[in-house]
């Protein structure tokens, strides 16, 4: 994979090189998820000569597919091969963990120091919830900050029925909806599922580890009781409505292995952010509604979903950070790597808005991994104030009760490896519905689950819990 990937600056990597002058030329060797855009070295081109006038140092990028990244990343950093930043996150090359093994640089004190305004640039709340052990080890993307859950409507059905997408919230509120379409479209899967799909089955809590590790915190419990979410009624209730729902045939019979979006759908299951809908409406290639399944709270896992870390080992950790504030404060520097340059990959339609060309296709970046995407340029037809909505809607969100609390693991790695293996065989059943006797197969996987230790993780994780919790006060 290596060979293929570009290499740009005076070196090959985070070590730099001697100029003609005798200085040493520095070039930051960045590993970023997604995959490598064809037109990757012209923008370099671009952007270099840039960076190395505003702080003396170029970047040389390392696409990842995000298939790969996690593996590839995990490769790197235990063989302590080279390199400058890398992207992190709750999901991929965890962030956590990594900061705890001391792979990432704390960059606590550059934000304390001469990188106040890379400080500022982001929304002081994913600040507080980027902290690890009260250290900071990433830079959070400023975006949406909560996890907000919605139902994605097929617009043309909604009319077309005349369904009542105002009284929809909760999972057993889709009853009628799913009723109407499955009655009178037949070819129509009214609420297709994936394998990874969470269907609103635990929307009312904070996941403090993954999603696979059934060690939950209601957001808004002030207790902060730890608990297993296959005991809680609610919970139960919600994985018996969607069995209801598969024997009924509003869900495709291959939930549980299948991994693709299916366009011929009434509802999709998404997380919103302000445009979503044009978003989504321009993937699926037709207009879609949303409508919220809960209120919108942030977190932990919210506020590290896109982070930029240093290497601990960087030999150039000043640039490095130096780089990751003109990331998140320079609007050029920003928009060239998310969008490419100006009159190839795009036209300007005012000073902050854009038109995407045809040669865009070659220059296509996850642009959610690459720092603030409040300095970006809107795309047209998007709203010219998309990023006063986002502001708006970030403010609208709640607190959870964990905010700023990470789960370390270290005392019941075991455990925490076999509850996580065990898991992976049930929750796509669960969770789409595919599971033939729920209360059966709850029961069977819990049995396995506390024989495996999760008991012992319970109790850690409520005495860390608790132990940060008194540290708040």
């Amino acid at each position: 994979m290596a060979a293929s990937l570009a290499l740009t600056g005076c070196s090959t990597g985070a070590s730099g090189g001697a100029s003609d002058g005798g200085k040493e030329d520095v070039t930051l060797l960045w590993y970023t998820e997604g995959d490598q855009p064809d037109d990757l070295q012209m923008v370099l081109d671009k952007v270099n000569p840039i960076l190395k006038e505003k702080i003396g140092a170029t970047v040389d990028i390392r696409f990842i597919s995000n298939a790969d990244y996690d593996e590839k990343m995990t490769s790197v950093i235990n063989s302590g091969e080279p390199y400058d930043i890398c992207f992190t996150c709750d999901w991929a090359n965890s962030y956590a963990i990594n900061a705890r093994k001391g792979a990432y640089l704390d960059l606590t004190p550059y934000l304390d120091g001469d990188n106040k305004a890379l400080k500022e640039a982001v929304d002081s709340r994913f600040w507080d919830g980027v902290a690890v052990d009260g250290k900071i080890y990433g830079v959070p993307a400023n975006k949406e900050l909560p996890y907000a859950p919605v139902w994605a409507f097929t617009k043309e059905l909604v009319d077309k029925y005349n369904l009542d997408i105002d009284s929809v919230s909760d999972l057993a509120s889709l009853e009628p909806l799913l009723k109407t379409i499955k009655e009178n479209e037949p070819e129509i899967v009214p609420l297709p599922l994936r394998a990874s799909d969470i269907p609103g089955i635990i929307d009312h809590y904070d996941i403090p580890a993954a999603r696979e590790l059934p060690a939950y915190v209601r957001y808004d419990d002030e207790n902060r009781k730890v608990v297993n979410p296959f005991e809680q009624e609610d919970v139960l209730n919600n994985l018996r409505t969607i069995r209801d729902y598969f024997e009924k045939g509003y869900i495709n019979q291959d939930a549980a292995t299948n991994k693709q979006k299916l366009k011929n759908r009434l509802i999709y299951v998404g997380w919103y952010c302000p445009g979503a809908e044009e978003i989504w409406g321009n993937q699926a290639g037709y207009e879609v509604v949303c409508r919220p399944r809960y209120e919108n709270y942030y977190s932990t896992t919210s506020c590290i979903g896109s982070l930029q870390a240093v290497s601990a080992n960087s030999k150039h950790p000043a640039e490095a950070v130096k780089f990751l504030e003109l990331l998140n404060t320079d609007p050029e520097i920003k928009n060239l790597l998310t969008y490419g340059i100006e009159g190839v990959h795009y036209e300007k339609t005012s000073d902050t808005s854009i038109k995407l060309l045809d040669a865009s296709s070659k220059y296509t970046t996850d642009y959610y991994t690459l720092g603030n995407e409040l300095i970006m340029y809107t795309v047209d037809p998007q709203a010219h104030d998309l990023w006063d909505q986002y502001r708006a809607f970030n403010d609208a969100s709640k607190p959870s009760v964990l905010v700023g609390f990470s789960f370390n693991n270290e005392n019941v790695k075991t455990e925490y490896a076999s509850v996580m293996n065990i898991t992976a065989q049930y929750l796509p059943q669960l969770f789409t519905g595919s599971a033939a006797d729920v209360d059966q197969t709850v029961a069977e996987m819990n049995q396995k689950l506390y024989d495996a230790g999760l008991q012992k993780i319970i109790d850690d994780m409520q005495k860390q819990v608790d132990e940060w919790a008194a540290k708040q006060k």
